[in-house]
């Protein structure tokens, strides 16, 4: 059974400090001197003990000593699993001597035959800088002549509480026995005094000593009780501070035999702190009685600890250091143990621990830090040896590699340095590519090209040595080469595609850019600063048309190309931008105005803010036409109304041995000119009296002597065009490299 006593105890409570009684029985003996403030818990402490062996029928006096700087607050026969405390074990006396840093026992063995009777004695020590001037109470208690039994209580100064506390015998003389000793507490679980009961033949004085009790505002009891004995029999009890406490002193007594001392109430054969928290007793006590544990609790110094240096996370190297600091809140002695995975416990009160020779894998290494006071902390650091380097395993694709796309890299593990450890290198000198490393998952990393790749162009991607996996450890170098998607379709950003350009001293830089095919379109993006405006120039002429202005996606005018007589005129301003990206397109709408010959759209130059784009900076390209029969569901017309400046073209780089253009045959189809590398091939007529999508025009094979045959090639096709446009429309349906 528990007992516990707090600030505003139940009424409950309150009851066994009733037991205690609160009444001065004699004189106080006080020692001269004034008190010293100093401070409150928690306090510094440690612990003296060592294990004696008592031979059947003998005794000694015990004395331990505290260091220096410490003195003694409680202590006695610690009983705990190592040390159980034998029966037939008693004491003569038990006292603290703070004054000579002592605490004193006088333990015999009743038992005249038999082994030794093994004893650890123990006591608490506290810093001296905790409190001042003790003040020193006593009184002498006369035995029963009856009986041999007495003792009593002395209690502290009013405004004072008890740190340590004590009985002896005077004189000292064969057979008396300290049978109780434990501290005195008032109502509210504050240790007010002392009481000691024992047998003998000689007077038992009683000792306390007291500190102003403001030092121990935060001090509370703790009373176990053991079961009521059915008979004369052993028993024990157990008082255990609560978690964030630890024991000042405590003591035993028989329960509810307080007010009569005069009477044997059996004897406490161990009583003593097993520990900071625990304070067990055991006895053997009367029938009908209980055997009581006392500990009074204050607040214990807590311990605090810190990892100052460990291995990487992930290391290559057998050899791991940690190191580690650990500090006390109140400046007691810190222990420090430290074991590595599963390993026997190391001493490391150095701060720091060296282990060689790890295995490859996983390691968790532990270190804990207890104070005198029971606080303890734990630091746990788990890294990874890793002594395998790792390998590039496969990558996708591994052919046809879309020009657009990415090229994806699968390792054994996470590896780091990808974005500087690799180049992508085109087949045709060696140049890099430039290109932006993602990250995937760690162990999955995906290059991007910067730019369009070169169909059928074959890159090499290197991997060099200094490419390292988390740990540290290099790939082997490694290289694997893709070669880009051998199709071309319409759609393809590879595929260039040009307006008909046209001179003229009224346009900017001379030159300007015309198509009459509806939505053909032409554009660009381009970043404003707040407030700027975008300004398009266009050339009016007698057969101007119309065309339809995009900005940012979305339909804002409608342009006219037209005028009687030719001009160069602001076709279109945008309101004030915002900050920030932009885009402007412009769609040949393929109307007139009813003064118009023609249903031209021609583009000179965009200015944004101060910033002049002349045509030439503008992206180009022809209607799409929508055809399901065509190769990808669709294909790009142009027409072409001939002039001396050179027309229309579609323009695409390509690295074969070979390629095919295919077209779309229409009613309203012309005649194409097919230039390789700027030497014009063959001229095509692409008429046809029904829509013949995906046709052959033209096959040509490359005499390449380098690179495995496979040059890079420039292929142009041009609309040779009509006087007036009509029946000029040239469609490309895909192109294919070999």
């Amino acid at each position: 059974m528990h007992v516990g006593f707090g600030r505003g105890s139940l009424v409950s409570h309150l009851t066994a400090a009733a037991v205690f009684g609160v009444v001065v029985l004699g004189s106080l003996l006080t020692s001269a001197g004034a008190t010293v403030a100093a401070t409150n818990p928690p306090w510094r402490f440690t612990t003296v003990s060592q294990v004696f062996d008592f031979q059947a029928g003998y005794g000694s006096d015990v004395a331990l000593k505290c260091p220096v700087g410490y003195r003694p607050v409680s202590g006695g026969v610690a009983r705990d699993s190592a040390n159980p405390g034998g029966n037939g074990v008693f004491r003569s006396s038990e006292n603290t001597d703070p004054g000579h840093r002592t605490f004193r026992t006088n333990v015999w063995n009743s038992v005249y035959a038999g082994s030794p009777a093994q004893v650890r004695i123990s006591a608490n020590c506290v810093g001296t800088e905790a409190f001042g001037t003790v003040e020193h109470v006593a009184k002498s208690y006369a035995m029963n002549g009856s009986t041999h039994a007495g003792g009593g209580k002395v209690f502290c100064p009013d405004g004072y509480r008890v740190i340590a506390g004590g009985a002896d015998f005077a004189p000292h003389q064969s057979g008396n026995s300290l049978d109780y000793s434990t501290p005195v507490l008032d109502g509210n679980g504050y240790g007010v005094g002392w009481y000691a009961q024992g047998v003998g033949y000689t007077n038992v004085v009683v000792d306390a000593y007291c500190v102003p009790g403001s030092y121990l505002d935060a001090e509370y009891a703790e009373v176990d009780l053991s079961d009521v004995a059915t008979k004369d029999q052993y028993a024990t009890a157990r008082a255990t501070c609560a978690a964030g406490f630890r024991i000042l002193t405590g003591g035993a007594f028989a329960w509810n035999e307080m007010a009569y001392p005069t009477h044997d109430h059996g004897v406490s054969n161990a009583s003593g702190p097993a520990d900071a928290r625990n304070w067990p007793v055991r006895g053997s006590i009367k029938k009908g009685d209980r055997l009581a544990a006392v500990a009074l609790c204050i607040p214990a110094s807590k311990v605090s600890l810190h990892l100052t240096a460990t291995p990487a996370a992930a290391t290559n190297s057998s050899d791991a250091t940690l190191t580690f600091s650990a500090s006390d809140q109140a400046g007691e002695d810190v222990g420090l143990a430290c074991h590595l995975d599963a390993g026997a416990t190391a001493s490391c009160a150095s701060g720091s621990i060296t282990y060689h020779g790890l295995a490859e894998g996983q390691h968790t290494f532990t270190v804990r830090a207890n104070n005198q006071s029971g606080s303890s902390r734990i630091a746990v650091y788990t890294w990874m040896a890793d002594y395998t380097k790792p390998d590039l395993i496969s990558w996708t694709p591994i052919s046809s590699a879309p020009i657009t796309g990415s090229i994806t890299m699968n390792f054994s593990e996470e590896v780091r340095g990808v974005a500087a450890g690799l180049k992508v290198l085109r087949n045709h000198g060696n140049q890099e590519t430039d290109g932006v490393v993602n990250i995937v998952t760690p162990s999955v990393l995906r290059w991007t090209p910067a730019t369009p790749l070169i169909p059928g162009e074959t890159y090499a991607v290197v991997l060099d040595g200094s490419i390292h996996d988390v740990a540290g450890n290099f790939i082997t170098p490694a290289n694997f080469s893709v070669r880009t998607d051998l199709l071309v379709e319409s759609t393809s950003i590879a595929l260039k595609e040009f307006w008909d350009r046209d001179g003229s001293s009224l346009a900017s830089g001379g030159q300007y850019i015309t198509s009459n095919t509806a939505r053909s379109d032409v554009g660009m993006t381009f970043t404003a600063a707040a407030g700027q405006q975008l300004s398009v120039f266009g050339m009016r002429l007698p057969d101007g048309g119309n065309a339809d202005v995009y900005l940012d996606g979305a339909k804002v005018a409608s342009a006219s190309f037209y005028r009687a007589s030719p001009a160069r005129a602001k076709v279109y301003v945008s309101p004030p931008l915002s900050a920030g990206d932009h885009s402007v397109e412009l769609l040949v709408a393929g109307t007139r105005p009813a003064a118009s010959t023609g249903t031209n759209v021609s583009v000179d130059s965009v200015a944004v803010g101060g910033t002049t784009f002349e045509e030439t900076a503008l992206t180009q390209s022809f209607a799409t036409v929508d055809l399901s029969t065509a190769s990808g569901g669709s294909y790009d017309k142009q027409a072409y109304t001939t002039d001396s400046d050179g027309g229309p073209a579609f323009q695409v780089k390509i690295v074969g041995t070979g390629v095919d253009v295919f077209v779309v045959r229409t009613p309203r189809s012309g005649k194409a000119r097919i230039l390789v590398d700027g030497v014009a091939k063959q001229t095509v007529d692409l008429h046809a009296d029904s829509i013949q999508p995906n046709r052959l025009a033209f096959s040509t094979t490359f005499n390449d002597s380098t690179f495995d045959g496979r040059g890079v090639h420039v292929i142009r096709i041009e609309p040779v065009g009509t006087a007036t446009g009509a029946s000029s429309a040239v469609g490309i349906d895909r192109i294919v490299v070999h």
